[in-house]
């Protein structure tokens, strides 16, 4: 439970093995930490969909940090708790949903295309995960893991872009 998995497996692997994903999951958690400093940051200011926008980033990134790096929708919550993994995404496409709606003023006076751009990889690495599910194809994982990870990638700099420039236009405040 403590140890690299590295540490564990087999020793003939090669040590970038993970790699990608371990990348990711420190994206999702800068993104969580920008979004949840940039919340603490607000809090004292009068800016109350700011703050609420920020700290449901947090949360929501947190969220899907969290399914991922323990695999929660893959192995954990289907094999354990016979929870369907198109039941997740489900719930995931809600919360973006509710994500969207009621902080649209907010996204369309962002640099959304960032968002879009994450949204767009997310669903493509879904797509490919559904379609290939249960068959072997050898760019399979490699395709789906790579959409997986610049929609990470898009999404932590949507969330950066957002509080650089709530920051910013504080400072001119």
């Amino acid at each position: 439970m403590s140890r690299d998995p590295l540490a564990v497996i087999d020793t003939d692997l090669l040590p970038h093995i993970g790699m990608l994903s371990n990348i990711g999951a420190i994206l999702w958690s800068v993104g969580a930490g920008i979004s949840f400093f940039s919340y603490v940051v607000f809090y004292d200011i009068n800016e109350v969909t700011n703050r609420h926008f920020l700290l449901y980033s947090c949360l929501f990134t947190l969220l899907v940090l969290t399914d991922d790096l323990f695999m929660l929708h893959d192995i954990i919550l289907p094999q354990f708790f016979q929870i369907k993994e198109d039941y997740l995404y489900l719930l995931y496409l809600a919360l973006m949903g509710i994500y969207l709606f009621r902080f649209r003023s907010l996204h369309l006076k962002s640099k959304y295309i960032l968002l879009i751009l994450a949204i767009t990889c997310f669903a493509f690495s879904i797509f490919v995960d559904q379609q290939f599910q249960g068959r072997w194809h050898p760019a399979r994982h490699f395709v789906e893991d790579g959409f997986k990870f610049m929609g990470i990638a898009f999404w932590t700099s949507y969330l950066f872009n957002i509080s650089r420039t709530y920051a910013l236009r504080q400072k001119e405040i």
